[in-house]
């Protein structure tokens, strides 16, 4: 499989970004169908962006009413932001496991990974998880000390304004 980086110039062409990316366009056969799927590539930034935000809200959870219960990580907040965003599949427990988990279903997250999705569709699960987070995630986290910093990621993504966060 072919793998380059292109950019759409907007008159019908996929123009090369590098040299290597034109050699591999070159080799391409001549005169046959191909199916091209465009993806963005990932951003790092929103990458890293995205975790700051996780971090920050499992600290915002640790210092809160349910901190005591368990220690949240990183991790575990993103995983329950796949949840709560349907970035997962309902699988059927076989009767046995639903019996001894007192469950008929269970949730298979799905992947985040840069391999996973390009960068639209990870922009499309960050909006839905940083909304989450807002609006449902739990009604004391705004009086967090770590709120100051999740609220400052939501202004840049846009998410809140300034008279919204008039808790900081």
């Amino acid at each position: 499989m072919a793998v380059f980086f292109g950019q759409y110039d907007g008159r019908g062409a996929i123009r090369p970004l590098r040299g290597s990316d034109a050699a591999t366009i070159e080799a391409l056969p001549r005169g046959v169908p191909l199916k091209i799927e465009a993806r963005r590539p990932r951003n790092i930034k929103r990458h890293r962006l995205f975790w700051a935000f996780a971090t920050l809200v499992a600290e915002a959870l640790n210092d809160g009413p349910i901190g005591g219960f368990m220690e949240w990580t990183p991790e575990m907040v993103v995983d329950r932001l796949k949840v709560a965003t349907g970035h997962c599949e309902l699988a059927r427990l076989p009767s046995a496991d639903a019996r001894r988990l007192g469950c008929d279903h269970v949730a298979i997250l799905r992947s985040i990974s840069f391999a996973a999705m390009d960068e639209t569709e990870f922009g499309k699960f960050m909006d839905a998880a940083f909304t989450f987070v807002r609006d449902d995630l739990c009604t004391w986290i705004e009086e967090s000390p770590k709120w100051s910093g999740i609220a400052e990621i939501l202004r840049e993504s846009h998410l809140i304004g300034e008279a919204q966060d008039a808790s900081t």
